[in-house]
């Protein structure tokens, strides 16, 4: 994983916000291949193995199982489709796949110049600068208010109630078509494959001096 991801990842327990505290066992340039990130609130620990954050309390090996070295084929036209559902118009944008969607991953990456992070992706993902990989359970541990954009293949109201709490302000989240978008959400468009919405800014108060 590309070490400024880090600052992203969260720990996925139910307690107050906070960044992860890393150590490095192996390093290829600015990538790390192997070591660990701990919680300072909970104390945590949370393994880092062959570049990918396992974000996952139990045996960091079992996870390792549902990913596989599939290549696919060339998604390039559904990523600037993605692209454009996301609003992905500045360089740099965060974006956040889960499962199915991750195939997608370097695609956009390439097309949008996006940093893309993949959740529990079922392919086999090459990580780069602007593309990192991790695996959880439930909660996508992700900094909040921290995504410019979510594709997810989950249906889970309570998952994807905790997952928009990662989105921006007017951030766009895309799911499979049918799916209940969370609150506080509006629908921009549907179809027979997705359903895509933009998170409604929060009212400020205003209050008299």
């Amino acid at each position: 994983m590309y070490i400024e991801f880090i600052d992203l990842l969260r720990c996925p327990q139910p307690h107050e916000d906070s960044w992860l505290v890393a150590a490095f066992d192996a390093m290829r340039g600015r990538f790390i291949v192997r070591g660990s990130l701990g919680c300072p609130v909970c104390g945590n620990r949370y393994a880092i193995i062959d570049g990918v954050a396992m974000l996952i309390p139990d045996d960091p090996a079992q996870a390792l199982a549902p990913g596989t070295d599939e290549v696919r084929g060339d998604d390039s036209e559904e990523a600037v489709r993605a692209a454009a559902m996301l609003s992905l118009t500045q360089p740099g944008a965060l974006v956040v796949l889960s499962g199915d969607c991750c195939r997608l991953a370097s695609a956009l990456s390439e097309l949008a110049e996006a940093r893309v992070l993949a959740v529990n992706p079922n392919v086999g993902i090459e990580e780069t600068e602007g593309l990192g990989v991790l695996r959880c359970e439930g909660v996508i541990p992700i900094a909040p208010r921290a995504a410019d954009g979510l594709m997810l293949d989950i249906s889970d109201p309570a998952v994807l109630s905790a997952a928009a709490k990662t989105l921006k302000n007017g951030g766009r989240i895309v799911l499979p078509a049918g799916t209940a978008l969370p609150p506080g959400f509006r629908q921009l468009a549907t179809d027979d494959k997705y359903v895509v919405g933009e998170r409604i800014p929060d009212l400020i108060s205003l209050s008299r001096q």
